[in-house]
């Protein structure tokens, strides 16, 4: 059939006479296209409402309460450290006691740090070895722009970006710092910003999260994200398939192992897959029944994706194409495809502002500064056979079989070759949803093959969550080819009948079996074997709802849809064993790492709990940290804790000779190889410098070498007694070995420094909940991936993970002997060290949990 007409044919056998498009549908999609339609209408029958509706309500709300499972409300990753503390500049809670700063460095010191940088520049090219010419021209200019220095702008530039009170201070390994890149003086202020290199889009939703749950709530957003892509995706897929097609798609997208995987997570990818579903939906909404809010809708949505993931700038393509296509001389169409336009440009407008800005120009970027706008290339994609690189770690392998291994495997199992088909097939039957689908799934495939970063490996999803975003294009295009294939396919009313009844009561069996770990017998006995798992199976409210699920459809089916039953009973089954199979699989393979990341981050939610929360709920003051308090600590958790916000804190990690020479190696293998100048590095070259300079210091011949212990313990105690003298409670936590007596691991692990004595306050087990297992699984039912290690009531049985707590407190000084007591003084036990004092003259300290 052409798509220049709507089909208006009838169907086979039971439905005969009655037309597959609703007409109110058929006469908006007429009344909007004018004499040609973009391509067949989707069938539209309002007696089904009463099935459909309730049904997707409840699959999306079920999908809801499963994904409630494995939230855990932290997470201490690089990534999710640098989205969540722009959130937290963003909602207006700055660094601890650092106001934002408004320095902007003159004309005269911006020409002094130039000249000193090219002074330098060719004196360590003769050091190190390399083209004094090659290192200038790879140097980035050190001269912040005028824009950039304006005052005008500072409000938002602190809403975005803060400058450290202290080089030493923690700032996550995705920040950036800006012109000057200086200086590395613990002496003297900062001179530059830390940004993250990633846009504003998701910190902003993160931010109205955390305005209305508090920190906490930026972890809401992006399962929030994934239930409203799920919604949206329905109606996005209406617009050409059937509803049975449509929700089948929505199984497809919610049981993908990615959606997944990046529901729970504190990244860009959930809001990112949510805009573009919402934004397709608009966009071939008002492609099909016009109207120019749902073109407005589309392109605000689509361009918004552009502020949470640059690269999603090439959604563009589509969106000119819509217009394009949609495009008529005269004042209505003109109005309505402006709209679209509109709605794309504002948000692309703002960003390139904040860019110009934080940045200097509207195409620099975050990653502009880690050179990784430049980490496309054809080695990447290519592996053995352009005889390059490959991807990351010097891997052979091209990105091109990287790519078709994940997605047979993990990334759309069973799925990503029926939606090739399927794509190449609507681009001939119906030319303009093609067109519009490949636009968007065929460039960022594209691109992201070409990327430098691909870690390989089948079920790993590192280098698949950059193609989240398209894979509901590839899913629409599945769907709608098993439906047009499958359509044909029909069968007698009765036989269809007994076929769908049998089908039903197949899967509700094979549930029931799998989840009681029932091994079936081969003869009689097994029906006995069944009927028992089906009993055990609905004495579990889950299998109740699940069966009673069941029985309703096969009822409705008996009751409203038996006249129809032959001609769509080929479709239904086949779209339904196709989902279950591809579906189960992936949920079986992904299930394991959803419950070992769901482990780790409840962990870490309890450790910051344990260390924030008030031991009295009228006293802020009372909690273990105060708000304000020095922490030192490792990486993990400074991640974690500066996305909470209220302390200063400092990696330990730092304060290590081995840290200088991580980034004098960093620095040294780019400057020594001019194949290297242009290469992109997650780190930042100029940070590393920073690094560098700061962690070192000239020997007698002048050579730079690493500051030895004393030297970074002295910069340690500076800092402590700086925060001493501001008021401040200065403390550390460190992970410890798990024991029987908690007093002797707090011995045993007890850091000391000179001049303090060492508090301890408290020690906890970090013992993980494992309920996300209950949910995707219950009862016996086996995965050989998934070790048996949990004991009855959901707890891991594995040795604790453990962390203790000390404060670092000034000794007290000896007083002065008087000119009366010049004989020796008895001797007695050394005064235990005073704890801090409220204004209350009560302790600040708030009770130990050390104990036997």
């Amino acid at each position: 059939m052409s798509d220049s007409a709507i089909e208006l044919k009838p169907s086979p056998d039971g439905d005969r006479g009655k037309p597959l498009v609703h007409p109110e549908l058929a006469q908006r999609a007429q009344k909007a296209a004018g004499p040609w339609t973009p391509w067949p209408a989707p069938e539209l029958s309002t007696s089904r409402r009463w099935l459909i509706v309730p049904t997707l309500i409840i699959i999306i709300g079920l999908y809801a309460w499963g994904l409630s499972h494995y939230w855990a409300g932290a997470h201490s990753g690089v990534d999710q450290n640098g989205y969540l503390v722009t959130a937290r500049l963003i909602a207006g809670e700055y660094n601890e006691f650092a106001p934002p700063s408004e320095f902007r460095p003159g004309d005269d010191e911006i020409a002094k740090r130039t000249a000193d940088r090219q002074t330098a520049m060719p004196q360590a090219a003769a050091t190190q070895g390399a083209s004094a010419t090659a290192i200038m021209a790879a140097a980035p200019a050190t001269q912040p722009s005028a824009l950039q220095r304006n005052p005008r702008w500072d409000w938002l530039r602190n809403r975005v970006s803060y400058v450290l009170e202290s080089p030493f201070q923690f700032a996550g390994r995705m920040c950036i710092i800006t012109e000057p890149y200086g200086p590395a003086d613990p002496d003297k202020p900062a001179e530059y910003r830390v940004y993250a290199k990633y846009p504003f889009g998701f910190p902003l939703l993160a931010a109205i999260g955390r305005w209305f749950g508090g920190w906490g709530g930026m972890y809401v957003i992006n399962p929030i994200c994934t239930i409203v892509a799920c919604a949206f995706a329905y109606l996005m897929f209406r617009t050409a398939v059937s509803p049975f097609s449509a929700m089948v798609g929505v199984l497809w997208l919610a049981c993908n192992p990615l959606t997944l995987v990046y529901a729970n997570d504190a990244n860009s990818h959930a809001s990112t897959l949510m805009c573009v579903c919402v934004g397709f939906w608009g966009l071939l909404a008002w492609f099909m029944y016009g109207g120019w809010w749902r073109g407005f809708i589309g392109g605000l949505f689509l361009g918004y994706a552009c502020t949470i993931r640059y690269s999603e700038f090439l959604l563009v393509l589509p969106v000119g194409f819509a217009v394009l296509a949609n495009w008529r001389f005269n004042v209505k169409r003109m109005a309505s495809c402006a709209a679209v336009l509109a709605g794309w440009m504002i948000p692309i407008a703002a960003l390139a502002f904040m860019c110009w800005i934080s940045f200097g120009s509207p195409s620099k970027t975050g990653y502009t500064y880690c050179r990784e706008d430049t980490g496309f290339g054809w080695k990447y994609l290519a592996g053995y056979w352009g005889d390059g690189a490959g991807a990351i770690g010097g891997n052979k392998q091209g990105n091109w079989e990287t790519l078709v291994q994940q997605l047979n495997r993990t990334g759309l199992f069973l799925m990503w070759s029926v939606a090739l088909a399927g794509m190449i097939g609507m681009i001939g039957s119906a030319w303009r949803l093609g067109v519009t689908l490949a636009l968007w799934v065929v460039p960022p495939t594209v691109l992201y093959m070409l990327y430098y970063w691909a870690p390989t490996g089948e079920t790993t999803v590192g280098y698949l969550r950059f193609f989240l975003s398209v894979v509901p294009g590839l899913i629409f295009a599945g769907i709608w080819l098993i439906e047009r294939g499958m359509k044909s396919v029909s069968a007698e009313k009765w036989p269809g009948l007994v076929m769908i009844t049998l089908f039903g009561l197949t899967v509700f069996g094979t549930a029931a079996m799998y989840t009681t770990a029932t091994t079936p017998e081969v003869g009689p006995q097994f029906f006995g074997q069944l009927g028992s798992a089906l009993v055990e199976f609905c004495a579990d409210w889950r299998g109740m709802l699940l069966g009673g699920g069941i029985l309703v459809l096969l009822v409705g089916v008996w009751l409203f849809e038996r006249e129809q039953a032959g001609a769509r009973v080929g479709l239904a089954l086949a779209m339904f064993a196709v989902t279950a199979l591809g579906c189960g699989v992936n949920l079986y393979n992904i299930t394991p790492q959803l419950e070992g990341t769901h482990q780790r981050h409840s962990g870490l939610r309890d450790t910051v709990d344990i260390i924030t929360k008030p031991c009295k709920a009228d006293d802020p003051r009372s909690a273990l940290a105060p708000r304000g308090t020095v922490i030192f600590t490792d990486e993990g958790l400074c991640q974690q804790l500066d996305a909470v916000g209220g302390y200063k804190l400092y990696s330990t990690a730092l304060f290590s000779p081995s840290a200088f020479a991580q980034y004098k190696g960093a620095v040294d293998r780019r400057d020594k190889d001019k194949d290297q100048q242009d290469d992109p590095n997650p780190l930042q070259h100029e940070r590393a410098e920073f690094y560098v300079n700061l962690l070192s210091k000239r020997n007698a011949i002048g050579n730079l070498i690493a500051k030895g212990p004393d030297d970074l313990r002295q910069h340690e105690l500076d800092i402590m007694n700086k925060a001493i003298a501001e008021g401040r409670r200065v403390m550390t936590i460190v992970p410890v070995r798990d024991g029987d007596n908690r007093r002797d691991i707090a011995t045993r692990n007890m850091p000391t420094r000179a001049g303090f004595d060492t508090v301890p306050v408290a020690i906890w087990g970090v013992t993980p909940p494992t309920e996300g297992a209950a949910f995707w699984r219950w009862g016996g039912g086996a995965n050989p991936r998934r070790p048996d290690r949990f004991a009855p009531g959901g707890r891991d049985t594995r040795a604790n993970v453990s962390y203790a707590l000390y404060e670092y407190v000034p000794k007290e000084k000896p007083k002065p002997a008087t000119q009366a007591t010049t004989q020796a003084a008895p001797a007695t036990q050394p005064a235990a060290p005073t704890a801090p004092v409220n204004e209350n003259n009560q302790p600040a300290r708030p009770p130990t949990f050390f104990g036997n």
